[in-house]
């Protein structure tokens, strides 16, 4: 029994050490571990949650959207499908790993 405990807090250890060997030697942000298993474990199922959501909030209010694009400047389902479904998504699958920063192009810094 000691043995399989053994091995399994190895083998977590040992998955959780490669992200940073593999990492780019010239990447000079200087992120904590910790704040990428927040990332991880909080931000991108809470993202994924607003995605879904945001995306029903879509679909329930694109009538009225599209009764507004009928007035000049004519972007109303085109800022709503924006803010509610693709700002989200770009924070949740977009965004790189620890990076809390967030871009509405998709552009990151390094």
């Amino acid at each position: 029994m000691k043995i399989r405990l053994f091995l399994s807090l190895f083998l977590l250890c040992a998955a959780l050490v490669p992200g940073g060997a593999a990492a780019d030697p010239r990447d000079e942000r200087n992120l904590h571990p910790f704040a990428i298993l927040a990332d991880l474990v909080l931000l991108r199922p809470f993202g994924l949650a607003l995605t879904v959501g945001g995306a029903g909030v879509f679909i329930a209010t694109t009538p009225f959207a599209g009764i507004a694009s009928i007035a000049p400047p004519h972007d109303a389902l085109q800022k709503s499908s924006e803010m509610l479904v693709l700002a989200p998504a770009a924070f949740t699958f977009m965004r790189p790993l620890g990076d809390f920063s967030y871009q509405m192009g998709g552009v990151y810094s390094r």
